[in-house]
Order: C-alpha cells, then structure tokens, then sequence
C-alpha cells in the first residue's frame, strides 16, 4: 500500500510565494470573464503554463515543490478558481 503525505495549497505557496499571484489570477479573470469565455481553453493556453513552471517535475526548484502531490493539490485548486469553484 502507497503511503501519501497530504500537501496542502497553502504550504505549497510557503514554498513558491508567486503561486498566490497565479490564484488571483484565476479568480480575477473569472470574475471579470464575458459570458462566452471559455475557461478551459484560458486554461490550457494561459494558466497551466505559468503552474507548470512553479510546481511539478518541470519547476525550478527541489524538493516538495517538483512532487506529483504539490503539482496536484495545485493545479485543483488553481483551476477551480478559474471555474468560480474556489
């Protein structure tokens, strides 16, 4: 059986500051969206670039930050916000 650590949103931001800046983005470009805006395509063209860069295998860093949970845990609650979910 896998053993998890449970990273939450806010010690992944301890860790990279410039992932509260990416939230706010989301929730701003929610609140001010037109009606026919699509969120999913923002979200792949815009959003998920800039997460990758901060969290996950792909960001400069070590330790929790570059782990799958961080990315995860990130991506969920970044890509909620986005969607008026968070």
């Amino acid at each position: 059986m896998k053993q998890t650590r449970e990273i939450t949103f806010t010690q992944v931001c301890e860790v990279e500051p410039a992932l509260w800046g990416l939230l706010r983005e989301a929730r701003e470009i929610y609140r001010n969206k037109p009606r026919h805006l699509n969120t999913d395509k923002v979200w792949y063209n815009t959003m998920k670039p800039k997460l990758v860069e901060l969290v996950g295998i792909r960001a400069n860093g070590f330790g929790m930050i570059t782990s799958s949970d961080a990315y995860d845990v990130t991506y969920s609650e970044i890509y909620n916000a986005l969607k008026g979910r968070g």
